[in-house]
């Protein structure tokens, strides 16, 4: 089962339905390792990478 939960305190109204989420990567200044994402998630890189579901979307980009 895929499932995110995300808490938005403090951010509406100016987070709405459809806005784009970014998990891992950059969005315009803001960047998001997976070293940080695996930090927060209690684990390390390798296993936040392998625990992603199929069904995630996934770009690869550069080398």
């Amino acid at each position: 089962m895929d499932f995110v939960m995300v808490d938005l305190e403090g951010l509406a109204p100016s987070v709405r339905v459809g806005d784009v989420a970014t998990l891992v990567g950059s969005d315009g200044d803001d960047r998001i390792t997976i070293d940080e994402f695996a930090a927060w998630a209690g684990t390390i890189a390798y296993e936040a990478l392998t625990r992603l579901g199929m069904r995630a979307t996934r770009e690869y980009l550069g080398g």
